[in-house]
């Protein structure tokens, strides 16, 4: 039987020969036998099979068919739930508004090979688990919804009591930190040998991105405090950002050393004025480079 349960993820990563309809019929089985298993099944594995199921709906069946993958959404939710068990880390984004949101109606696919971008990770767990690579989709989409939020700051509602006016970029921010930090290891033990339940890995990537925008914004509201207390994760751009072919993530970072630098000390303008030219020219040079594959963030 664990056979059966495995084929519904490991067939989403291009491992499934049959088709897209044998890999419906594999992934449907596999929920109706883990509802006649019962009490047999951890209740994160039966949550984890509903997932897969929902991943397989949207990898083969048509757009008109996708409110399924809704349905079998809200049955690893209410599973959880029930049996007052924790929802594992890594499908924790799906049961927020926004990432229910995203798993059913936006436009992600899964690859056989999962890829890096400067925007974020794959991880190495990316090229087992078709999760870890929706996962990473959502992350970029926070991070483009964020930037929309500062560079349009328009309030399309009045603010309600304690908001702010970038209230939903950091609410966005907020919940990409929360999506790249779960990392942690659950304490079930999986019946399954898969990574989906267990653990996602951490993506340094999207958290600098993340906290960089989180600088820009407490810049704009006036709280140099908050401000300074990221001024550390900001400075320390991750390796694989250094060694990136395209120049905007150093662009971003002189851009944010060139306002530090100016808040931070009198007769700075000269030194802020250099790393503002360093700044340009790396936004040139990621300008002049070749047409990125990153979509809607890079605009």
């Amino acid at each position: 039987m664990g056979d059966v349960f495995i084929q519904p993820v490991s067939s989403l990563s291009g491992k499934h020969a049959g088709g897209h309809l044998s890999a419906i019929n594999m992934a449907l089985s596999a929920v109706n036998l883990a509802d006649c298993a019962g009490n047999t099944l951890s209740v994160a594995t039966l949550a984890e099979i509903y997932v897969g199921a929902a991943l397989r709906v949207k990898a083969s069946l048509h757009r008109r068919f996708h409110f399924l993958a809704r349905f079998f959404l809200c049955s690893a939710r209410q599973v959880c739930l029930a049996q007052s068990v924790s929802i594992p880390p890594a499908m924790q984004w799906l049961c927020h508004p926004l990432g229910h949101r995203f798993f059913v109606d936006g436009d992600w696919s899964v690859r056989s090979s999962p890829r890096d971008t400067i925007y974020s990770t794959a991880g190495s767990e990316g090229a087992v688990d078709p999760l870890a690579q929706v996962t990473q989709a959502f992350r970029e989409h926070l991070l483009e919804k964020a930037l929309y939020c500062v560079a349009q700051p328009e309030q399309s509602k009045p603010l309600t009591e304690g908001e702010g006016e970038f209230s939903d970029a950091l609410e966005y921010l907020q919940l990409l930190n929360g999506c790249s930090d779960a990392a942690a290891v659950t304490n079930h033990t999986f019946s399954i040998s898969s990574s989906m339940a267990a653990v996602t890995g951490t993506d340094p990537v999207a958290k600098w991105w993340a906290s960089i925008i989180i600088v820009a914004i407490n810049w704009l509201q006036g709280d140099d405090e908050a401000a300074q207390r990221l001024y550390p994760v900001v400075e320390y751009m991750p390796k694989s950002l250094h060694d990136y072919e395209n120049m905007l993530p150093k662009a971003a970072l002189y851009t944010f050393k060139a306002v530090r630098t100016l808040f931070g000390k009198q007769d700075s303008t000269q030194v802020s004025l250099g790393q503002c030219e360093k700044a340009s020219g790396y936004l040139r040079d990621s300008l002049s480079s070749s047409p990125s594959s990153n979509g809607n963030v890079d605009k």
